[in-house]
């Protein structure tokens, strides 16, 4: 008899039951892993949620206003620098991470799952206009 179809099975079925609490997660305010830089994870019990890092997230928006007055991002980054943003492990960002930042969708309510784009019910400080003129210059 041939098993060589029940490992693919199974880790196919459980692929999809991750994805489905994950998606769950999300769609209760919750993220699928950390929170990005400007957010901060809560936990309480079995309960997790996002809230807005009240420390970092005046930067990140800073960030965001920076590029979109037309400022390019290596530049930003060493503006915001000077101001104190670090990467959570206390780093300073790079160009390549801020650009992960401005275009990272999680800024304006929706969070990326694989290849899809599902709405959060995370609280937000970017709003979608400035994201979209960010957006379109990095």
């Amino acid at each position: 008899m041939d098993t060589s179809h029940i490992p693919r099975y199974y880790t196919s079925a459980y692929k999809e039951e991750i994805r489905a609490l994950m998606r769950h997660r999300i769609e209760n305010g919750g993220t699928a892993g950390y929170a990005p830089l400007g957010y901060i994870n809560c936990i309480s019990g079995y309960k997790s949620w996002i809230e807005i890092d009240p420390k970092t997230a005046p930067l990140v928006r800073s960030l965001f206003q920076i590029v979109a007055s037309g400022i390019s991002v290596p530049i930003a980054v060493r503006m915001v620098s000077q101001y104190g943003l670090r990467s959570k492990r206390g780093n300073l960002l790079t160009p390549a991470t801020a650009r992960m930042i401005l275009t990272n969708p999680f800024y304006i309510g929706k969070v990326r799952l694989g290849s899809e784009l599902i709405p959060g019910k995370h609280p937000t400080f970017i709003e979608e206009q400035l994201f979209e003129v960010v957006k379109g210059k990095v």
